[in-house]
Parts: C-alpha cells; sequence; structure tokens
C-alpha cells in the first residue's frame, strides 16, 4: 500500500480545496437553473467527511437532513428512497454515508484505537510499568484506521519510555508483512531505541488473534499483569449501517468511485471516510475531507 509523502499531503490539500470551490460553484449554478423543490441530501454520520460535506453544500439549494449511524434500528429503504428511524420516515434524492467503522474480534482486553484519548491510556499506563517492563502492540491485517497509527504510537512510546525506563521493550506483533514507510522507521528505531523496539511480521508469528495467542507472546504470563501493557487494535470493517443496506461488499468495506465518492452498490449513495475503500485508499482525516468535498460536487453536479 502506498505511503502518503509530504508532497502527496499538499497534493491532496489542493485537491480539497479545488473539489470545495468546483462544488461551491456547481451549486450555485443548480440554484440559478433549477426552480422545483430543493432535493434531500440525507447524510449519515458526523465524522470529519460529514463534515467538510455539509460545508460545501452551504449556498446549495439543498435540504440536509443530518441524521446519527448509531442509531441500530436506523435502515435504508431504497425502493422507496427513504431512510427508517425509530419510526419516522425522511425522503430523499441522495444518501450520504460518513459512519465510520466498527470493531471486531473483542477477546475481553483493552481497546485503545477509537480516538485521541486512548492514546494518552496506553502512555499512562506505561509509564507505570515496573522497570523492564513489555509493551505489547497487536496490530490487525489492513485495512484500518489510520494505517500508520500503531508504528507511530510505538515510536512515541519509544522516545518516552528510553529516558525513563530505558530497559523496557516494544514489542509490535503484526499480521502483515510490510508497513508503510517501512525501511526509515526499522532504521531510526535501531539508531534512537537500540533493541527495544522489536517489530514481528505474520511470516515470523505476528499474526495473533486470541487471548491464549497474547499470552504465549507474554511469555506464558497472563495477558493483564503490572510488569506490562496490551495494546489489542482490533480488525475494523464499515461500520453496522452500511453493512444492513447493502454498501459494503464481502470485504466488509464500502467500494466507491474515487473520483466521486459515489457508491458502486446503490447509484444514489455515498460513502465517505474510514468506510469507503478503493485501491490504495488512506484511511485518514485528510482523506475524509477531501471524499466529502467529491461527493459534494457530484451530488450538484447530478441534480442540476
Amino acid at each position: 500500500m502506498k505511503t502518503l509523502t509530504r508532497r502527496d499531503g499538499l497534493r491532496l490539500l489542493l485537491g480539497t480545496a479545488a473539489a470545495g470551490v468546483l462544488a461551491r460553484s456547481a451549486a450555485a449554478s443548480a440554484v440559478s437553473s433549477r426552480p422545483r423543490a430543493a432535493p434531500r441530501i440525507a447524510v449519515i454520520g458526523d465524522g470529519i467527511g460529514a463534515r467538510a460535506l455539509a460545508s460545501d453544500l452551504h449556498g446549495a439549494r439543498v435540504r440536509l437532513d443530518m441524521i446519527t449511524a448509531a442509531d441500530p434500528a436506523l435502515a435504508i429503504d431504497w425502493g422507496r428512497k427513504r431512510i427508517v428511524k425509530k419510526g419516522e420516515t425522511l425522503p430523499f434524492d441522495r444518501v450520504v454515508l460518513s459512519p465510520g467503522v466498527a470493531y471486531g474480534g473483542d477477546i475481553g482486553l483493552p481497546m485503545a484505537w477509537r480516538d485521541a484519548s486512548s492514546e494518552k491510556e496506553i502512555m499512562r499506563r506505561a509509564l507505570l510499568m515496573s522497570e523492564g517492563g513489555v509493551v505489547l502492540i497487536r496490530v490487525p491485517r489492513r485495512p484500518y484506521r489510520f494505517i500508520e497509527g500503531p508504528y507511530v504510537r510505538a515510536e512515541r512510546l519509544a522516545g518516552v519510555l528510553s529516558y525513563v525506563n530505558p530497559r523496557a521493550k516494544i514489542r509490535i506483533f503484526d499480521a502483515n508483512n510490510d508497513f508503510p514507510d517501512q525501511a526509515r522507521r526499522l532504521d531510526h528505531w535501531r539508531k534512537h531505541f537500540g533493541a527495544m523496539v522489536e517489530w514481528i511480521p505474520a511470516v515470523k508469528g505476528g499474526a495473533i488473534r486470541s487471548r491464549a495467542a497474547v499470552r504465549a507472546a507474554l511469555g506464558g504470563r497472563p495477558a493483564m499483569g503490572k510488569g506490562y501493557v496490551v495494546d489489542y487494535i482490533p480488525e475494523q470493517k464499515a461500520a453496522r449501517i452500511t453493512r444492513t443496506s447493502g454498501l459494503a461488499d464481502a470485504s466488509g468495506w464500502c467500494p466507491i468511485d474515487p473520483r466521486s465518492a459515489r457508491s458502486l452498490m446503490k447509484s444514489d449513495a455515498y460513502v465517505i471516510g474510514d468506510a469507503a475503500s478503493w485501491d490504495g485508499a488512506p484511511k485518514t482525516a485528510l482523506q475524509a475531507r477531501l471524499d466529502g468535498a467529491k461527493a459534494a460536487r457530484d451530488i450538484c453536479l447530478s441534480l442540476a
């Protein structure tokens, strides 16, 4: 999977800005050319991509219905083009989903991958470890949110532990056989942290999927203890609403056209953010913003 460079990031930022300008231009054109009732756009989820979409549709002659993705009773009736929630129905002309991901593979260990507070908790626990303790980071098979995240986290932990607990170990058990920016990171770890950080790829037993496997990786010790910290990152897939509404394929993710963020499963739908899938798609905040801008532009053009 391609790693985003600074140049790629700048290109995406410029692309996001350009897409936003085009979306607003298309919106203005739609306002002047369509006297009929404003089309209704249902937006399910409130992630970064959804907020980018709403911003780019500001001023367009459309009605936005913002709907939380957390409602377990939420459903999409494609035949009648309506959202069903708690006995209420909302008609739509287009539906945009930005629902995030669902986590699976619960083995009864603390999961620290939902938000920024998760990393703070792992750091807090690592600082309380006894001298020479072990941090075990379990990496699931790709794709998952923030592909570089586990390795960035390991590096930050090593940067702190190398001063306060220099005999500590950070062991990364990886269900993949490579990772973004691998050569540079491995070299950096060797130069700055010595043998503190160890990466174990899948071919060397890095794919651990059970509490027993975690215990074995800790040398037979129980999966919870004072001398070590387990950062178990679970398997991930698109949120439930995408799977119950026919937007996800067999992979558990939602295939889209990367040029417009339009679903390849349902022509009236767009999927933006982490739930979306296309070849090489990075699951990052920057990509979610770009997807939102693309979807806004395509909606305006398709309804003009």
